[in-house]
């Protein structure tokens, strides 16, 4: 009798604890949710009408009575292209919201050649066209050199973007903006003439430097020094934010950091020291971090745990993209490993 008391008992905790855990899960993934999408079929298998008007293709939901339609495509050969906030077809007039451009898709769209003014309606919310980040020179803007969002654009989420524009020379952070990827590789875009607009809570500007408000994310890098020292408190390092920095020969990562996303260095072809603070693991470096970096790049690292936390990471095996050759680790001045995928 005891000992089924005692069962049931620990059964009740056993089942509080999991009830918990949910609860706490279920918290997180609501925080994650930046805005609701409850009003649209937001996968493309959903969308089963199309329709174009004035050079731009949009999709809908055909079982769904929503009127909000999002962009497929852009075939316009003009310099300016302007997306309209509110389109008319059948009878209806769809609120646009949503750009989800996917050249392996639905075809490339034809203003990269040709756009150098975009102008984007303040109703869009979420812009993810595909674009940034593609090896094929189809997928860029090719004279791109000015957006137009207002202050009051109800953007949310702007994804890829506007990512290798050689033209690109300043850009606006509308108040509502919470997620920015893809200002990266943009030689001519300066950290003055990147505006935040009042009532923005999510992006702060430091040195040469995009942070997050809090300073825990490093979005972008709009510098152009030899020795680049990453700001303290910096947990994670975005995607390509140091992407094609030709000039950069060393960098220094704060103690704290904790990730390196996606091809954070990529194309550094003169990055030849990296300086790492941390005393208790190596930073995670995600694929493609150095790829396409010169050989023999020469790791700083605290004490022994840290490098061969590191050389772990330098050595594992990549599938989508190479790994950096030759490489070093040493602690002070003296050489723990060497050749590293020599």
């Amino acid at each position: 009798m005891y000992n089924e008391l005692k069962f049931l008992k620990v059964k009740k905790i056993v089942l509080f604890l999991i009830t918990i855990i949910c609860l706490n899960l279920t918290t997180i993934s609501s925080e994650a949710t930046y805005f609701d999408y409850s009003d649209i079929a937001l996968q493309w298998d959903y969308y089963q009408n199309n329709f174009t008007v004035n050079e731009i293709s949009y999709a809908y939901p055909l079982k769904n009575p929503i009127t909000t339609a999002t962009v497929a495509n852009l075939y316009n050969k003009s310099s300016v292209v302007t997306i309209p906030s509110t389109v008319d077809n059948d009878g209806k007039t769809y609120t646009v919201k949503y750009l989800t451009l996917n050249p392996m898709e639905n075809g490339v769209p034809l203003c990269l050649k040709t756009c150098e003014i975009l102008n984007i309606p303040d109703t869009m919310v979420c812009w993810d066209d595909n674009l940034g980040g593609e090896d094929d020179a189809w997928f860029k803007w090719k004279k791109l050199s000015e957006v137009n969002i207002s202050e009051n654009s109800q953007l949310v989420e702007l994804s890829s973007g506007f990512a290798d524009c050689k033209y690109l020379k300043s850009f606006t952070i509308p108040k509502n903006l919470k997620i920015l990827e893809g200002l990266t590789n943009c030689p001519k875009l300066k950290i003055k003439n990147i505006k935040i607009c009042k009532g923005n809570k999510y992006f702060k500007k430091k040195g040469q430097f995009l942070l997050s408000s809090k300073g825990r994310k490093l979005n972008n890098y709009f510098g152009d020094g030899k020795s680049v020292k990453v700001p303290n408190n910096i947990k994670v390092i975005k995607n390509q934010v140091f992407k094609n920095k030709t000039s950069i020969r060393k960098i220094t990562l704060p103690k704290g950091l904790k990730t390196v996303e996606y091809w954070a260095f990529r194309d550094c072809k003169n990055l030849s020291k990296v300086i790492i603070k941390n005393t208790k693991m190596s930073p995670k470096f995600y694929d493609g971090c150095f790829k396409n970096t010169k050989n023999g790049i020469e790791f700083y690292v605290k004490n022994i745990k840290v490098a061969k936390n590191l050389k772990k990471q330098l050595m594992k095996r990549r599938f989508f993209s190479s790994k950096v050759k030759n490489a070093k680790i040493l602690i002070d001045k003296k050489v723990i490993y060497q050749n590293i995928n020599g």
